[in-house]
């Protein structure tokens, strides 16, 4: 995972901004990381993956954000 981790959130970036997008694999999460990526920020998406929308959604959302760089850790914000 660390690697994955170091690839998503470059710490060389142009802008030297980083951002912790959480509820990444939610509907707002999805539309803003692929824009803070493309301005060159590093992000990293955290999400808990619960069923408050379809977790099956959820997923193919993470997935598309992957591809995009972005890599989504499953996790609480509140643990």
């Amino acid at each position: 995972m660390g690697k994955t981790v170091n690839s998503s959130v470059n710490i060389r970036s142009k802008t030297g901004y980083s951002g912790l997008v959480t509820g990444a694999a939610g509907f707002v999460g999805t539309h803003v990381s692929p824009i803070l990526k493309c301005h060159d920020d590093c992000v990293l998406g955290l999400d808990n993956f619960n069923n408050y929308y379809d977790p099956t959604l959820k997923r193919a959302c993470q997935v598309l954000l992957e591809k995009s760089g972005i890599f989504v850790v499953e996790g609480d914000i509140n643990d």
